[in-house]
């Protein structure tokens, strides 16, 4: 649908992974500080 807001995959990624990163107890990680390591060319 035109107009309509997408995210790109790695975006979303990001956003889902401090989620998983509690589920499995392990320090978590926000999705600002995941991009700022994230080695990823567009």
């Amino acid at each position: 649908a035109a107009g309509c807001p997408i995210q790109r995959g790695t975006d979303m990624l990001f956003e889902m992974i401090p989620a998983y990163l509690r589920f499995f107890n392990l320090p978590v990680a926000t999705p600002e500080q995941l991009r700022e390591l994230a080695e990823i060319r567009y």
